[in-house]
């Protein structure tokens, strides 16, 4: 027993499925003559009711609304729902649906995709050649998928030694630093929502400080570090 659900592309349909034998369900995507499980991270026993011309599923599990996006999904609760179903979505994002209120009562409505945000722990870059250093940045919001990119903020850059790679709706730096002096760069995420994509991002920015004890060199220590640390020579006579 199931349900087939036709996006506005009529060749990719989504179905969900109930095994009256074992009391399962799931949703397969059909595309392409060939059917693909669907799963919701997080929710079991999930139902399809639409589909976009970016294969974002909407349906409800339990008593959540769901947006499918690939691998990421984003939960759609009214805030005045004691459950929420997701009936339908357009390719900008927009869905529609309706809730159960705490008195049993149904109502429809339509909402928006929450604004992209992206949020990095730590906020604050590494500081010290030699000390390993990690950072994640999540997005949320906006319209999965996402796609993330490191660039400069002025004339700065990711410090030596650092590298970045990112998964959906995370990315990571991390690394050890191989070379003292400053930075500045910012981690930016875009999303897919149409016609216009938005943009969130988080900077940093900051010193990396030789290894204690370090010999530099003092113009290239003076030119990276002007009135910052006080370079002490200890001296001893033969």
């Amino acid at each position: 027993m199931g349900r087939t659900v036709s996006g506005p592309d009529a060749d990719v349909v989504v179905v969900d499925f109930e095994n009256t034998y074992d009391q399962t369900s799931g949703m397969l995507l059909y595309s392409g003559g060939a059917f693909t499980a669907l799963t919701v991270p997080g929710l079991s026993s999930p139902y399809a009711f639409g589909i976009n011309n970016k294969n974002q599923v909407v349906g409800y599990a339990s008593v959540h609304g769901f947006v499918l996006s690939g691998s990421s999904v984003t939960i759609v609760d009214h805030p005045r729902a004691t459950s929420t179903h997701l009936l339908g979505i357009n390719n900008g994002g927009q869905v529609v649906g309706y809730y159960y209120d705490q008195s049993g009562i149904s109502h429809g409505f339509m909402a928006s995709p929450p604004g992209l945000a992206v949020g990095c722990t730590p906020t604050t870059g590494p500081t010290q050649v030699g000390t390993a250093y990690s950072a994640t940045c999540t997005a949320s919001g906006g319209t999965a998928p996402y796609a993330w990119t490191i660039l400069p903020n002025g004339t700065g850059s990711l410090p030596l030694g650092l590298g970045f790679a990112a998964n959906g709706a995370t990315a990571t730096i991390s690394g050890t630093p191989t070379k003292a002096g400053n930075y500045n760069y910012r981690v930016e995420v875009t999303d897919s929502t149409t016609p216009t994509h938005q943009t969130a991002q988080q900077t940093y920015g900051g010193d990396i400080v030789p290894i204690p004890g370090t010999c530099v060199n003092r113009y290239d220590f003076d030119r990276k570090f002007p009135e910052k640390i006080a370079l002490r020579i200890l001296a001893r006579s033969a």
